[in-house]
């Protein structure tokens, strides 16, 4: 009878990148198969660490030894949610482990093997303006109109003078093109004074973004209401909705909302999957997205994921390690333009040789 066993490692960022974030690497045999999953901790207090997500797994091992197919992989997600709720990045790692192997073993991409559409075809990115010089800023947004990207994340720096000239900028490099550039902020850097002074210090820059994302940790669902109220803007949840049970705080409530969603925080792609029809049910926006660190596994989840979602996708953010292009520089080191998405082999589609050096190939479109 065959029954799946899976070893991990760490594995760094690489060294073709300035910033380091280890990961999560499972390797698991089953059916004669090889699969490989992904986890990366994520950046928040009170977050799953590595050796939190090693300890869980290495004791899970004989519980899901048995799991042979999607129907059993599907009925333990279902019976194990609060577990799975505690580390999801651990299973993430482990469950897209057991997806590539049992996809691998069928000769299918995981999204046929899943009943998913197609990941094939086009995508639409974001480029992430930090704190460039006038110049620099100037080059990096006209690039990104000419490849035909009008979505931006800034990331605010707390200097509000500085940061609305910075805004105005963008809007009026737009402005001879006919655009209307989508910018979601980063406020992040407001908040070190609370939250009363981030919002007296947003209120002037509001006419320039559609949307904010949610600063740092989880924060209660009373005070996001009330900053989406009072900038009348979309906020963006990232760390308050982690989990299909994170909507029951938001439902209802005054505000507008998009999620922000990353298949590591949410613990894998079966989960997301829900998440990702309880927003279509509230027809909120939607973000897939990545964090520093994350590799082309993660990077392929995410696409799985936005394949399914079209209706609802405002953007797909991916992480530098994630992606690589065959023509073209990189706008930023979040992702850059428009990507089309070739044939994926077997499973992910990746193999061992290609888990660290990043090799899911999107051709940019000019």
């Amino acid at each position: 009878m065959n029954r799946a066993t899976f070893t991990l490692r760490r594995d760094g960022a690489g060294p073709e990148t300035k910033l380091r974030s280890d990961r999560l690497i499972v390797t698991l045999s089953l059916a004669g198969e090889i699969g490989f999953g992904e986890g990366t901790p994520r950046s928040v207090s009170g977050g799953e660490t590595l050796a939190e997500a090693e300890s869980w797994l290495l004791g899970l091992q004989p519980q899901v030894a048995g799991i042979t197919s999607l129907y059993q992989l599907e009925a333990f997600v279902q019976e194990r949610r609060e577990d799975i709720d505690a580390h999801p990045m651990a299973w993430c790692a482990l469950e897209m482990a057991f997806l590539d192997a049992l996809a691998r073993a069928s000769r299918l991409s995981v999204e046929r093997f899943t009943g998913l559409a197609s990941v094939r075809g086009d995508y639409r990115f974001t480029t992430s303006l930090g704190d460039e010089e006038d110049e620099s800023l100037e080059t990096l947004v006209r690039t990104s109109f000419e490849r035909g990207v009008e979505d931006f994340r800034f990331r605010l720096s707390g200097d509000a003078s500085a940061d609305l000239r910075r805004l105005r900028r963008v809007h009026a490099l737009a402005a001879p093109r006919g655009l209307r550039p989508r910018v979601r902020v980063d406020a992040g850097a407001l908040w070190r004074e609370g939250g009363e002074e981030a919002l007296r210090r947003l209120l002037p820059l509001r006419d320039y973004f559609w949307a904010i994302k949610e600063p740092g940790d989880a924060r209660p669902a009373r005070e996001l209401s009330r900053l989406s109220v009072e900038l009348d803007r979309v906020l963006v949840l990232d760390e308050s909705l982690a989990r299909l049970a994170d909507f029951d705080a938001f439902e209802g409530s005054d505000g507008s909302y998009a999620v922000h969603l990353r298949v590591a925080k949410m613990g894998g792609l079966l989960r997301s999957l829900e998440v990702l029809e309880r927003v279509r049910d509230l027809s909120w926006p939607l973000v897939i997205g990545s964090r520093l660190g994350e590799g082309p596994l993660l990077a392929r989840a995410g696409f799985a994921v936005a394949a399914q979602a079209r209706d609802l996708l405002v953007v797909k953010e991916s992480s530098a390690e994630g992606l690589r292009h065959r023509r073209g520089p990189r706008l930023s080191f979040e992702a850059d333009a428009w990507a089309r998405l070739e044939h994926m082999g077997p499973g992910w589609g990746l193999e061992p040789g290609e888990l660290s050096t990043g090799s899911i190939e999107a051709r940019v479109e000019p």
